[in-house]
């Protein structure tokens, strides 16, 4: 197969796989926060969380 279709591969499955998880993770703290009375994930920790879902996510990858 085509290194440079790997690759493209690659990026596609890994923002796939960090945005599903991150969403998940965020619909499951305004669930949290509704029940607890807690503040809700904010962009910044959603940002956050995105970038580590994608840092293991490139590690599962290769």
């Amino acid at each position: 197969m085509d290194p440079l279709l790997l690759v493209l591969f690659g990026i596609v499955f890994v923002y796939v796989s960090a945005s599903n998880s991150t969403i998940l993770l965020q619909n499951k703290l305004i669930k949290k926060s509704r029940t607890e009375d807690a503040a809700p994930m904010n962009g910044k920790q959603f940002r956050f969380m995105w970038c580590l879902y994608a840092i293991m996510a490139i590690g599962l990858y290769y």
